[in-house]
Formats: C-alpha cells, sequence, structure tokens
C-alpha cells in the first residue's frame, strides 16, 4: 500500500456584499488541495471520522480517504468511503463528516445542497456482499435535517434503490435508483413549505425529482455526514461510495440584510468623523 501523506485541505467560505443585498453564503469540498491517500481519520482538513481503520499484515487498512477519479469529464481528486480493500473487522457503520460552519435552516431562506457522487462495485465472485450508504444534513449537535439513503436493489445487482428523508424520521424509498459506476449530481433543496431532492448526470443537463418531503425542521445547516453500512458478511464486500464537488449554500435573512444595510450609513458617518 503506498505511503500515507499530509496535506491541507481548503474550505471555501465567502460572503459578499451587494449594492442592494447579501449574496449567498457557499462552503464546498472539492478535495482539490488534497493529496492521494490521504486519510480521512487524520488528515483531511474539515472533515473527521468516527471509526478507526482496521490493520492487516501490519498496516493500516484506510475506510475513507482521497484517490482519484474521473466523474467523465478528467480525474480529479475525490473522497472515497467504504470497502474497496476488503471489509475488515469489525466490520462496523462508519461515518465521516464535513463541517460547514455557517447557519442555513430555520434562519436563512432557502438552503440547498449539492454533490457528485458514485458507487464502485468490482462484482467479482470474490467479493458477492453489498452494503449500504447514506447522506445526511446535520445541525451539528444531534438532530439530522435531510437524509438520502442507497440501499442496494434485490433484484438488480448492479444498482441501488434510493430513499429520502427529513427531520430524522425514517427514510422513505422512491422510485430513484443509481448504478454502479456511473457518476451523478445530487441536490437538496430546503424551503419554507417542503424540502425536495433531486438528481441527474454528474455532466450536467436536466434533473429529475426524486421526492418531496416537510419542511426541514432544524435550526442551522451545519454539518455532512456520509455514512458506509457494512451489510455483506466480513470479508465479501469491496463497496466504495465515491464524493466530491459538495455545495452549500444560504441566503441571508432579508431582516438581516436591511439591518446591515440600515447600519451602513452609521458606519460612514463614524469614519468621517
Amino acid at each position: 500500500m503506498p505511503p500515507k501523506s499530509f496535506s491541507l485541505h481548503l474550505v471555501g467560505l465567502s460572503a459578499l456584499l451587494s449594492s442592494s443585498s447579501f449574496a449567498a453564503v457557499t462552503a464546498s469540498f472539492d478535495f482539490e488541495s488534497e493529496t492521494s491517500n490521504d486519510f480521512f481519520s487524520d488528515s483531511v482538513t474539515g472533515w473527521s471520522q468516527d471509526q478507526s481503520n482496521p490493520s492487516a499484515f501490519g498496516s493500516e487498512i484506510p475506510l475513507a480517504y482521497v484517490a482519484t477519479t474521473d466523474f467523465g469529464s478528467g480525474s480529479s481528486n475525490t473522497g472515497h468511503l467504504g470497502t474497496q480493500f476488503g471489509n475488515l473487522s469489525p466490520n462496523a457503520a462508519t461515518t465521516v463528516t464535513g463541517v460547514f460552519n455557517f447557519a442555513g435552516v430555520g434562519t436563512a431562506p432557502n438552503p440547498q445542497v449539492t454533490l457528485n457522487l458514485a458507487i464502485i462495485d468490482p462484482g467479482s465472485a470474490a467479493f458477492p456482499g453489498r452494503d449500504a450508504f447514506s447522506v445526511a444534513i446535520t445541525d451539528g449537535v444531534s438532530a439530522t435535517i435531510a437524509q438520502i439513503d442507497f440501499t442496494p436493489d434485490a433484484l438488480d445487482d448492479t444498482s441501488w434503490d434510493v430513499g429520502v428523508g427529513v427531520n430524522g424520521a425514517p427514510v422513505s424509498s422512491s422510485l430513484a435508483s443509481v448504478t454502479a459506476g456511473s457518476a451523478y449530481e445530487f441536490k437538496i433543496e430546503f424551503g419554507a413549505a417542503s424540502t425536495n431532492f433531486r438528481y441527474g448526470s454528474a455532466l450536467g443537463g436536466a434533473t429529475t425529482g426524486i421526492g418531496s418531503r416537510g419542511p426541514a425542521s432544524g435550526q442551522q445547516m451545519a454539518e455532512i455526514e456520509i455514512t458506509h453500512n457494512p451489510l455483506a458478511a466480513e470479508g465479501t464486500s469491496a463497496n466504495t461510495f465515491v464524493f466530491d464537488n459538495i455545495d452549500a449554500s444560504v441566503i441571508p435573512e432579508p431582516s438581516s440584510c436591511a439591518l446591515l444595510l440600515l447600519c451602513l450609513p452609521l458606519f460612514a458617518a463614524r469614519r468621517r468623523s
């Protein structure tokens, strides 16, 4: 296994003030500031991992790491989570968490999250088992605001069924599915009346609605949690969830914008005095 290297990852967080209102506040992860083979357990800035990596033959075997992937428009650094190197003991669910560091749901209108993803499955006789994955947006404390689940299709060993849910309620099924080896863009749109889930090709173009659920009740959009759930028996699966280009955005409350704009003349007057 190649030696592990370390680098800093840049989390972009910017807010721009226009002449009449604030632009969206955004946070993103694209892993381009990382080095291939960086581990999420200790060297991807802005991320953490809740399970220790297993060891075999005296080497640490990563559950989550950075590697290059081609989503269709050229190779780039991406996040990987799963058992590409084998689902070794303790074969437990593993979650990696990325921190957005801004308030969103409940304090600003119409925040949204988009990300690119793919599931890799070698589909070999040596690894016939298949595992589940999920993507959740949380408030950073204990509440899940929105969640997308990917569960192996019982009738098609190349597909994963997609389910969606909000506010920590059980995820409900949809008609959507993803195919192993294909790259997708998923989008979660939070609104005052509903939370909408959409997906399409990672290369762009039209998106399809997955489902609409009730409004999210969390008070902030603080973190993204990506989980690998090893359904297969130990040593039988090599499924990997690949993720990239995670973008979250919120728009400040109109009242907050108005208050700051009202204060600008005071700031200017103070500067002149």
